[in-house]
């Protein structure tokens, strides 16, 4: 009886959680498409139907077939995006946001999507990376991670869509990013150079960057659209390739307009794919302008620099101290009897070489990641700035057909 009692739980709490699914978005359904006037706001509505019940949804998605569990998603986007713009959507676009990135990430659910849906995916995305874009002056923090959380979703679905995707597809992708970048360039971009650049001359005369949070955005961004241009670059048409081509020259010329390079990790993530991109997009070039030409070189130049001004093993000290102090807490934690102070002096040496020797070994793949990791950066940047370069002066030549 204790065997079939088990055995009998897991599908009867499966049953529940999917009658709960169910039974919600029904009642959404009913609730928000009915012709008759609405005893309550949509925030009212999910926060009642979905987002208290968060964790149970989340949880009962993979015990229900994909096309539902899609076609519920899809509705909940749409709804989403529509919201009215009185009401106080951050806390839609948060539960939203994050319940697709769950379903979709954690729990591993495929969606089934098609052109028609994915138009819905990228609408609903726009409107909320765009609300909190919006918002980032008031509360930078909350809103920027929420951005790079839907840009992350947006990374998720386009994985799974992109066997079955069709060039109109890639195209709203690359229009989306395109806008997100544009608009992120606007509003924070600018003053994230800005306040860098004044803790830089007024005081440590070092150009690190001092919140990983701002860079996140538009470094997520680029590496989608890396990523699209990977797939189908040649097959972009030409007004795609152009608007790319003008958002990559506004970014540089706010790089250019501070004279110098902000560093440290956040900022090496982001002109990584910033400079990914631009070979991308010169490598299927659908024309050449040459007024962008003079910028780019001269935002160029400025990364055969790059990294110099830090030590490129500064975390070497911490990392030996650290090491040095795990050793002498390890130590001190022992407790061994009394010892005559000559055997002590011999047993302190052999044990102290013995600790040294067998965190050295556990660690060493952790530190030597930790030092090399901006190295491996600097190297890849500057091998792609040469490349840069290169294909600038080739299209130059070709254009002043010096070159048949």
């Amino acid at each position: 009886m204790s065997g079939s009692s088990s055995s009998d739980t897991p599908s009867s709490s499966s049953s529940s959680a999917i009658r709960a699914w169910r039974t919600a978005f029904l009642t959404l359904r009913d609730e928000t498409l009915t012709s008759s006037p609405k005893s309550k706001s949509i925030t009212q509505l999910l926060n009642d139907l979905i987002f208290s019940h968060f964790r149970a949804l989340m949880s009962a998605a993979p015990d229900l077939p994909p096309h539902e569990v899609t076609s519920d998603l899809l509705f909940l986007m749409e709804l989403a995006a529509s919201s009215p713009g009185g009401q106080d959507v951050s806390p839609i676009y948060v539960y939203v946001s994050s319940l697709v990135h769950d379903i979709c990430k954690l729990q591993r659910v495929t969606l089934q999507l098609n052109s028609s849906s994915w138009v819905v995916v990228i609408n609903c995305f726009s409107a909320m990376v765009h609300f909190f874009l919006g918002q980032a002056g008031s509360r930078p923090q909350f809103s920027l991670g929420h951005a790079v959380e839907c840009l992350g979703t947006v990374r998720c679905l386009a994985s799974i869509y992109q066997p079955k995707s069709l060039l109109s597809d890639d195209v709203h992708l690359a229009k989306f990013l395109l806008g997100v970048i544009e608009s992120y360039h606007a509003q924070c971009l600018l003053s994230t150079c800005t306040s860098t650049s004044e803790n830089v001359a007024v005081s440590t005369g070092k150009r690190l960057s001092k919140s990983s949070q701002l860079w996140e955005v538009p470094t997520a961004a680029f590496t989608l659209l890396s990523e699209a241009f990977t797939r189908i670059g040649s097959s972009f048409p030409t007004y795609i390739w152009q608007s790319a081509m003008e958002v990559i020259r506004k970014v540089m010329d706010v790089l250019l307009s501070q004279n110098f390079l902000v560093e440290g990790a956040p900022a090496t993530r982001f002109y990584a794919p910033l400079l990914g991109f631009l070979h991308l997009v010169l490598t299927n070039a659908k024309g050449f302008q040459n007024d962008h030409v003079p910028a780019f070189v001269a935002t160029l130049r400025m990364f055969f620099t790059y990294g110099l001004s830090q030590p490129l093993y500064s975390t070497n000290a911490g990392t030996h101290k650290n090491a040095a102090k795990l050793i002498s807490e390890d130590t001190k934690k022992e407790r061994i009897p009394y010892r005559p102070p000559h055997l002590r002096r011999k047993e302190n040496v052999n044990m102290k070489q013995l600790k040294a020797q067998e965190l050295s070994c556990s660690s060493l793949p952790l530190i030597k990641s930790l030092l090399h990791w901006n190295l491996f950066h600097q190297i890849q940047i500057a091998v792609t700035v040469m490349d840069l370069l290169k294909i600038m002066i080739l299209l130059k030549v070709q254009k002043s057909g010096l070159l048949l």
